[in-house]
Order: C-alpha cells, then sequence, then structure tokens
C-alpha cells in the first residue's frame, strides 16, 4: 500500500514537471519553435513514430515560397503521410460555424468534424505562410486553449487539400447524380 502511494505522488510530481515545463517553453520559445513544438507534441497524442516527417513534409508544401503562391498540390505529401480515411459524406468542415458543426455531430453520432482526424487536431487554430527564397518557417500562432489536452478554436488558414476536395466533389457528383435521376 505504501509503495503504490509513492508511485502515485511520483506519477503526480513528473506530471506536475511535465506542466511546469510546457508552460515554460511556451512563454520563452519564439513563436517559429512554439508552433514545431505545438505541432509535434499534438502529433505525438496520436502517432509517435513519425510526428517529425508529419512535420517535415508539411514545412516542404509551404517553406520557401510565396506566401500568396502555395498551390493545393503541395500539400498532397502531407495527405499522402496523413491518410485521410474517413467516410466524405459524414465528414462536417466548418467555415464560421465550428460550435454549431461540434453541436451537429454531438447529436448525430455517424458524422464527425475534421478536429478528430490527426491533421485536424494538430492544425487546429494554427496559421503559416511562406516567405519566398526563405528556408525558415513564419507560423502566426492564435489563442490556444487547452481543454483535456483537445484544441478548442477555430482553423483559419489552412488552405483545402487535394483528398478533402475530392472528398467534396465527390459528394456534389453523387447529390447532382441523385438530382438527376430524380428529374426524369
Amino acid at each position: 500500500m505504501e509503495t503504490k502511494m509513492i508511485v502515485i505522488c511520483v506519477l503526480a510530481a513528473l506530471a506536475v514537471l511535465a506542466v511546469i515545463i510546457g508552460v515554460l517553453l511556451g512563454l520563452y520559445l519564439p513563436r517559429t519553435k512554439q508552433c514545431t513544438f505545438h505541432i509535434i507534441n499534438t502529433c505525438y497524442l496520436f502517432f509517435r513514430d513519425y510526428c517529425q516527417n508529419v512535420l517535415n513534409v508539411f514545412e516542404g508544401a509551404y517553406v520557401g515560397r510565396h506566401k500568396c503562391d502555395v498551390p493545393m498540390e503541395n500539400y498532397n505529401s502531407l495527405m499522402s503521410t496523413v491518410k485521410f480515411d474517413y467516410p466524405c459524406s459524414q465528414t462536417m468542415l466548418w467555415s464560421d460555424t465550428k460550435d454549431l458543426v461540434s453541436q451537429y455531430t454531438k447529436n448525430n453520432p455517424g458524422c464527425f468534424n475534421l478536429e478528430k482526424t490527426l491533421l485536424g487536431f494538430v492544425l487546429d487554430g494554427q496559421s503559416w505562410c511562406g516567405k519566398e527564397g526563405s528556408k525558415g518557417k513564419i507560423f502566426q500562432m492564435h489563442s490556444l486553449q487547452y481543454k483535456n489536452i483537445r484544441l478548442s478554436t477555430t482553423v483559419t488558414n489552412l488552405q483545402m487539400t487535394n483528398s478533402i476536395l475530392f472528398c467534396l466533389l465527390k459528394l456534389a457528383r453523387r447529390s447532382l447524380n441523385t438530382q438527376t435521376e430524380s428529374t426524369y
């Protein structure tokens, strides 16, 4: 019983120490390092094995390019690295309607929003842009609210990737086919 209490106390102390270190790093790291730290850490919550690779592939999409000249195709490698294997007909996207979509998915268990995916979870609330010819990254961190290790903010500048667009096009075609069939 005494050994069990010691183990619990040690684990609690380590948890408190981890939170203190995380807060201090968040306060003292430059913005780019903060965002890199954020992406790696939230990615580790999902998959520990290849998070650095995900970050490298993500950065490869926009680093060194002008902020207004990053085509969607640049994110194909990211979508190949982090598979999007969710049913298109049940995936909820939002644009300034996050609360509504969250409530809808809560009431409809067959649907889910992008926060439930690896990329949605990791990139939620983040903005990024490149600088032509630069080898560095430019991140803008938005106010992140940590609630039960989940991030609760709005995706602001995440470009739609081909895979997500493919899902939307597939849904649109399905909808058009249904409308065409019902007209005849």
